[in-house]
């Protein structure tokens, strides 16, 4: 119930972001790029909107995804510092903030759409998770750039490009982090 609670207040508040930026939706662009994601091909994650009807139809397969994972691991070291690589939705934080750490969670999220980024933001769980999101891939080495030891924990939901190849700096941003 908190997950749909969550990702309707985010969607609301998505649709007030576009609606004062007077962004014009068309539905029917929504069915061509889901028809991408079935596909397994990328869709256009930019297209006004389609952030919304993305988030609404997979975040909370990823959220369950995600906490699942979270909870696999040792629970006794909560993360404070939190890296999530195509942070997409926000599913991430959500995940964090559901799984009701003792202690308040730092996260930046590195997403390449701006549109994703926008809904992002809309989504604040700042009771336990406080967020920053900043326009970045894999591809264009944004790993690289960051200063991965001072991070708790890398999470990579969904952050591989379709037909990614680019292996090596990744590899190498990741190669002395433990």
């Amino acid at each position: 119930e908190r997950l749909d609670k969550a990702v309707a207040a985010a969607a609301r508040d998505y649709l007030r972001h576009l609606h004062v930026n007077r962004v014009p939706i068309r539905a029917d662009d929504w069915n061509e790029e889901l028809d991408e994601l079935r596909l397994a091909r990328e869709p256009d994650y930019d297209r006004p909107g389609l952030p919304l009807v993305y988030a609404l139809k997979y975040m909370p397969r990823r959220v369950i995804s995600i906490l699942g994972s979270l909870l696999a691991v040792d629970l006794d070291r909560y993360p404070t510092t939190v890296l999530d690589v195509g942070s997409g939705p926000g599913a991430t934080a959500l995940a964090l903030d559901l799984i009701n750490a003792p202690r308040h969670v730092n996260l930046l999220g590195i997403e390449p759409s701006p549109e994703m980024i926008a809904f992002a933001d809309s989504s604040r769980f700042t009771s336990r998770v406080t967020t920053r999101y900043q326009a970045g891939s894999l591809a264009d080495g944004t790993l690289g750039r960051l200063p991965l030891e001072a991070v708790d924990l890398i999470v990579l939901s969904a952050s591989f490009p379709y037909r990614f190849d680019e292996w090596e700096p990744l590899i190498d941003a990741l190669g002395s982090y433990e």
